[in-house]
């Protein structure tokens, strides 16, 4: 991806804060309703990070971008084929995965971005810890 297209998605290395309307949701730079908490990681980080990729996948994402750090990611709305990004960080200082879910275009999505989220920490943590996904 060309730096140019990353500034996009980060600001000085960390995720961009979700604008003033309810079609985002994020774990940096974002409060009140817009905030969700990090990805929690336990145990090694590059096989949370690796398991992270396969659930966007399974979820129906498409990843579009990524490396050792950063992740990009698109899911389509299945009504109207609209486009969500989901961005995530690799954040060694806190242990955890940043995260940010926003709709393209639109005012209100009607809580998707969160959902996904949580579903996406779910389908990572079933029992409540990133270590009891296999490895």
């Amino acid at each position: 991806m060309k730096n140019l297209e990353r500034n996009k998605y980060l600001i000085d290395g960390h995720l961009v804060a979700c604008p003033d309307k309810p079609n985002c949701v994020s774990s940096e730079g974002s409060t009140g309703d817009f905030f969700v908490e990090p990805l929690e990681i336990s145990g090694s980080i590059v096989r949370q990070w690796q398991a992270l990729q396969d659930v966007i996948l399974e979820m129906g994402g498409q990843i579009e971008e990524r490396d050792e750090h950063f992740l990009h990611a698109t899911f389509r709305s299945r009504l109207f084929r609209f486009i969500d990004d989901v961005t995530c960080r690799l954040d060694s200082e806190t242990n955890s995965i940043q995260i940010r879910s926003a709709s393209r275009v639109g005012y209100s999505d009607f809580g998707i971005n969160r959902k996904r989220v949580e579903e996406l920490r779910k389908r990572l943590c079933p029992k409540g810890s990133a270590s009891s996904r296999p490895e």
